[in-house]
């Protein structure tokens, strides 16, 4: 199973995971929670090319409310991917266009979290939150058959990926400015065995050795 966490691949179950994020130069992501940096139009094709070869994307709360993202491959040829937003406490408006534009969704929210209802095309489902969520949602997804997922963050849930060591494989791009201050950019601790380029942006890979 294939899980890219917006930049990073993990391995799970004999399958792989990839996380992926934008920084500045500074390590900060952005003054927002989880915008990207760089040549915006190049950035978005390259990550729509990512969405397309995934089963599956995943956002945290914050990135889903700060952003709220429609989470599709719309520059980009394939089928958009399922979509899956972890909201413990019913946080996300029942507005945002991943619920609303008809595509199928995914919510993770808590067992006592009552959800408002919500279209037919997206599933609620309820999981242990803290340190079991990343394992429980790991074995559900691999009980649906995902094998392809792209995890686009915010910066708590890639570090929170990160840390639980289910990554096999990291891209990071930076881009080419520095912010000052912000939100910090995760923590990756992995070797570095390549970079490249997307316009001014580097994008550099880690393994997970």
């Amino acid at each position: 199973m294939w899980v890219w966490l917006f930049g990073v691949r993990i391995c799970l179950f004999g399958s792989g995971w990839v996380i992926f994020f934008f920084q500045a130069e500074d390590g900060i992501r952005d003054f927002c929670l989880s915008r990207g940096l760089g040549d915006v139009y190049k950035r978005q094709v390259w990550v729509h090319r990512l969405r397309a070869e995934a089963d599956a994307i995943l956002v945290g709360t914050n990135t889903a409310v700060a952003d709220n993202p429609s989470l599709t491959t719309r520059l980009w040829y394939g089928r958009s991917p399922l979509r899956i937003v972890l909201d413990e406490h019913a946080r996300v408006p029942s507005g945002s266009h991943v619920f609303t534009d008809g595509l199928p969704s995914l919510v993770i929210t808590a067992k006592d979290t009552v959800y408002p209802v919500l279209p037919d095309s997206v599933e609620v489902i309820r999981l242990p939150f803290g340190k079991d969520l990343i394992p429980g949602l790991l074995n559900e997804l691999y009980r649906r058959r995902i094998q392809h997922l792209l995890v686009e963050g915010g910066a708590v849930l890639l570090q929170s990926f990160l840390d639980s060591e289910y990554w096999d494989e990291t891209r990071v791009e930076t881009g080419p400015m520095f912010l000052g201050n912000g939100v910090a950019a995760p923590v990756v601790k992995g070797m570095l065995v390549c970079s490249e380029y997307c316009g001014k942006a580097k994008i550099d890979w880690y393994e997970n050795r």
